[in-house]
């Protein structure tokens, strides 16, 4: 009889035991961060949140301050980092691309790093503190007996003491943060504004006459033009340096009134550094800034420098009214923001490509200004991890060209059909004809058409074959004429 009982009272307990872990599972699934939702991460002993102190760079230190609400480095994301129940990565609300990492090299001390929900490092095991509601320990997942504690000087550091009130944190809700908008230079998302799409190099002239007796250019095209459609913005430009972006000069710099006059005066193209501002940087396989991509935070003993240029140029006679005007850099190093009489005109960071801007609506007759703004290092300075010296500025040639307002442009071109123009050789009379020219007219929208070069055998007559508009794209014409001229 006694045995019967102790096995009843037994089977009792396990169904007690069983109940009380059925229903803290329960609890423990509703208690569970939301993903959609921001926190503060309050400390249990003293009432202070878990701050980055609103620094998103990599290596920053985690730890507790007073709260602040308008501080969005002390608001939180729990990310989940896989399937298991309870795990997860806590990025920066502020910094989304940053997460606690507990810093197993840095002696268990809490850092920023760039956010990896398959990262050790990063994962978080958030388990509920038995009796105590909405209070949690934030356990590294790689070795739970581990937790993350409060130190008396307010850093955070994994701890093996578990016991302590210094582990227990409270989740508390908080509104969400409205991310700041970033630099252009620290946004990959952005690689210019307002630019022109990149074409095949070309220098226009009015007349063929013109292009014709231009035979320096013809023969070698590294140099400048002579009577062609093209003004030169090379030389002397006024310059203000700076060793921070957020230092540089605003309007005072680009409005059309500017007063720059004291300013220093630089050549241009030149690289900044090479005339005294900035020093060239050589780097082999590392980079200037930390790596914690898209933001460029610079290494100890660099700078991340902002040169403001500025010059005026008078307008060619006969552009403001009948021409299409266009602003064309050869290359600036990295980003540069472009303002033309007052008016922004846009944003380029390509260091070594071209960049185009139409500035047929900002020009008038007479007397312009441009403002330049070149930023040295951006997040597409992160393609650049060369063995190589680096340098910035407007390094290559700067010029206007101006082409008719109803032009033709590759751009336009959206699909493509072949055409075919036949023609017959008398073999014994001709050994190979070349296409010299196309002429073509056209009603409403632009059409073009061209003919490639084609060869003809002594023995056989061959037909030139060559791209043209397909013109079922609306609102193209449909009605076109072209002539041919052949060489012979």
């Amino acid at each position: 009889m006694k045995k019967l009982q102790f096995f009843r009272q037994t089977a009792r307990w396990q169904r007690r035991a069983l109940l009380c872990l059925l229903t803290a599972g329960s609890l423990w699934s509703f208690a569970q961060p939301d993903e959609s939702k921001t926190y503060h991460i309050r400390s249990f002993t003293t009432d202070k949140v878990v701050s980055n102190f609103n620094n998103g760079d990599n290596d920053a230190p985690v730890m507790v301050e007073t709260e602040d609400e308008t501080s969005f480095g002390q608001k939180w994301k729990f990310v989940k980092a896989g399937a298991t129940e309870g795990v997860y990565i806590i990025t920066s609300a502020g910094f989304p691309t940053a997460a606690i990492d507990v810093a197993p090299n840095k002696n268990y001390f809490l850092l920023n790093w760039t956010a990896n929900t398959a990262s050790d490092n990063q994962k978080i095991l958030v388990q509920a503190v038995e009796g105590e509601d909405g209070v949690y320990q934030l356990l590294w997942n790689k070795t739970p007996t581990m937790g993350v504690t409060e130190l008396s000087d307010s850093r955070l550091q994994l701890t093996n003491n578990l016991t302590s009130q210094a582990t227990w944190f409270r989740l508390v809700e908080t509104t969400e943060q409205v991310l700041p908008e970033p630099n252009k230079w620290e946004d990959e998302t952005c690689f210019g504004e307002n630019k022109l799409a990149p074409h095949a190099t070309f220098m226009p002239y009015a007349t063929t006459a013109a292009l014709r007796a231009d035979a320096v250019r013809y023969a070698q095209p590294w140099n400048d033009p002579n009577g062609a459609e093209w003004l030169s913005l090379n030389g002397l430009w006024k310059l203000s340096w700076t060793n921070a972006p957020s230092n540089a000069p605003e309007e005072e710099f680009w409005g059309d009134d500017a007063d720059v006059e004291e300013w220093d005066t630089i050549t241009v193209p030149s690289c900044l550094e090479m005339k005294g501002y900035g020093s060239p940087y050589y780097i082999n396989v590392d980079t200037p800034f930390n790596d914690n991509y898209p933001k460029i935070v610079m290494r100890a003993g660099c700078v991340n420098s902002a040169a403001s240029y500025r010059r005026t140029f008078i307008l060619p006679e006969g552009w403001e009214n009948d021409k299409r005007v266009v602003l064309h850099f050869d290359g600036i190093y990295s980003a540069a923001f472009v303002w033309v009489n007052g008016e922004y005109v846009g944003y380029t960071q390509e260091s070594n490509n071209d960049a185009e801007f139409d500035l047929t609506s900002v020009v008038r007759s007479g007397e312009n200004n441009i403002a330049v703004r070149v930023i040295r290092f951006s997040d597409g300075s992160y393609l650049e991890g060369q063995d190589m010296w680096r340098m910035s500025g407007i390094h290559r040639d700067v010029y206007l060209y101006a082409t008719p307002k109803t032009y033709v442009e590759p751009g336009d071109f959206l699909r493509f059909q072949y055409f075919q123009l036949g023609y017959s050789v008398d073999p014994k009379k001709l050994k190979k004809i070349r296409l010299s020219t196309l002429r073509i007219s056209a009603s409403g929208n632009n059409i073009f058409c061209f003919s490639k070069y084609s060869g003809v055998d002594p023995e056989h007559s061959q037909s030139g074959y060559g791209p043209c508009v397909d013109n079922s794209t609306t609102p193209r014409s449909k009605s076109f004429t072209f002539s041919l001229n052949f060489g012979f």
